[in-house]
């Protein structure tokens, strides 16, 4: 069919391969949205909403599925030519606010590191520059970085830092905790003491499983 013969074409080009890398990597890595923890929290609220319902719920997603599903799709991605994170660089913190000249280091398996500090991809930007030693963050950047090993990049790593006055100005307003009713009613209530508006795509609480959605 023609959708088949598009799939084929594209399979043959090396820079969807690398795309598709990259969104596999975002998504399975560094806290992203289908990363074993993250599927862990979502089966527990799940398991915890539905305990009234199905009080004797399964729970070999959590023991078995969860650990080696993992496994079997990178396989599958190795397989058809589409994986490129094992030495994808891995940052020494992770995406958020901190205190300005918080120093940073990028580390992977092999190759040389090559970063962007503007949001750049690292592998075409004029940018792009070589990773020797642990370099300061001194305001709000969006790193990005590729290994390149035997002529082939990497997956994408990238992180967002924020330093003052870009950081979210949120304040905790309310808590209702342990409420009378049960935890139905607990919530978290949130205020922005600031003049801007503040995106709250992917943020989450520790101790909560919650996170915004993107």
């Amino acid at each position: 069919s023609d959708i088949a013969r598009l799939y084929q074409s594209l399979r043959a080009s090396p820079d969807f391969r690398l795309r598709w890398a990259d969104r596999f990597h975002r998504l399975f890595f560094n806290g992203g949205a289908l990363e074993d923890g993250r599927n862990l929290e979502r089966f527990e609220e799940l398991s915890s909403e539905l305990s009234g319902v199905l009080p004797g719920i399964n729970t070999s997603i959590r023991s078995n599925w969860v650990p080696n599903r993992r496994r079997i799709i990178i396989e599958h991605m190795k397989q058809a030519d589409l994986y490129r994170s094992d030495n994808a660089p891995v940052f020494s913190r992770p995406s958020g606010p901190l205190v300005p000249a918080t120093p940073l280091s990028l580390n992977s398996n092999g190759g040389i590191i090559h970063y962007t500090s503007d949001g750049s991809d690292p592998r075409t930007s004029a940018t792009s520059r070589i990773y020797t030693r642990p370099f300061r963050i001194t305001e709000s950047q969006h790193i990005r970085a590729r290994t390149l090993q035997d002529n082939q990049w990497s997956a994408l790593s990238e992180s967002t830092f924020l330093t003052e006055p870009d950081v979210p100005t949120l304040r905790f307003s309310e808590i209702m905790y342990n409420p009378q009713g049960g935890d139905a009613f607990e919530f978290i209530e949130f205020q922005n003491t600031g003049e801007t508006e503040v995106d709250l795509s992917g943020f989450s609480l520790d101790g909560i499983t919650f996170r915004f959605a993107e």
